[in-house]
């Protein structure tokens, strides 16, 4: 009977040490899953965050480049509109030049004329020509912005694959956690 009340007070000991054994680890895999919680809560603050993030890089993106292809875009039609009137005005010159040669009645009054006239052509010729390079500049510069743009995009999908490996990195580790 001794042995017996012995072996039962053994095996009491043994059932409240794996009790306790039990109780912690039940409180240890509370833990865990609160920490897996907070982390998941974490990741998903950050993944809103980083969307936000691009969102409002793309939009700002987007916004400057239209804002900066409407300005260019005015300002070639300004150029070309002043170009072809510069070049009217060209034209209406050298017909007054034509026309000047036609006259012999004074022929020093026509010669004086005549290089009066050349010279204004030449002038509006220059100013022809600088319009024509503000043109070309407007252009290269429009370049510019479109290569901007597409290192933008760029950039942003790079961002974007990030933030993409990343949600896929936590979600493994919550998954190799949850195991």
């Amino acid at each position: 009977r001794n042995s017996l009340s012995a072996e039962v007070n053994d095996l009491r000991s043994q059932l409240t040490v794996a009790n306790d054994h039990l109780l912690t680890m039940q409180q240890n895999q509370r833990a865990q899953q609160h920490e897996d919680e907070v982390n998941k809560q974490r990741v998903g603050a950050l993944i809103t965050y980083f969307e936000g993030m691009l969102t409002q890089e793309v939009a700002d993106s987007n916004a400057t480049i239209t804002s900066v292809y409407e300005k260019m875009k005015g300002f070639r039609t300004r150029m070309l509109s002043e170009l072809q009137r510069e070049k009217r005005h060209a034209s209406s010159l050298q017909e007054r030049l034509d026309s000047l040669k036609n006259i012999t009645n004074d022929h020093q009054r026509l010669l004086e004329e005549t290089n009066q006239l050349r010279k204004r052509l030449t002038t509006e010729e220059a100013k022809a020509q600088s319009i024509q390079t503000r043109l070309d500049d407007t252009s290269s510069q429009l370049s510019g912005c479109q290569l901007k743009l597409k290192e933008t995009e760029i950039r942003l999908r790079s961002m974007e694959e990030n933030s993409n490996e990343a949600a896929a990195s936590l979600q493994q580790n919550s998954i190799d956690m949850e195991r």
